[in-house]
């Protein structure tokens, strides 16, 4: 009667280590898949960034190429400035399609 006792719960610590093992195995495995992964999504926000912005990543290789050494100290310059820049174009650009959006609407009482 005691063997049949002890047995489930021999088995159950058995199928309990075998779980932790197999737990331990999975998370090596996708701790690998997530560092590769990591890797990936910073190059493809990189893209994306430099899709966004293509114009001015294009002439600012043409004017490192041409001019390298202007080129250092207006890059030195430039950088500070490039982000202000950047947001203050988003923000008219928003105003202005706020303006188009607004416009196209009619007040009320007004016949469209």
């Amino acid at each position: 009667m005691n063997s049949a006792v002890g047995t489930p719960a021999e088995r159950r610590k058995a199928l309990i280590d075998r779980s932790d093992r197999e737990r331990a195995e999975l998370a090596a495995i996708f701790g690998g898949i997530e560092s590769k992964l990591a890797v990936v999504e910073t190059v493809v926000a990189t893209a994306r960034r430099v899709h966004r912005h293509r114009l001015l990543v294009g002439a600012a290789g043409v004017f490192v190429i041409l001019a390298p050494l202007a080129a250092r100290s207006w890059i030195r310059r430039v950088l500070w400035l490039a982000p202000v820049a950047l947001e203050g174009f988003r923000v008219v650009k928003a105003f202005g399609e706020s303006r188009r959006s607004s416009s196209t609407t009619n007040a009320p009482g007004e016949k469209p």
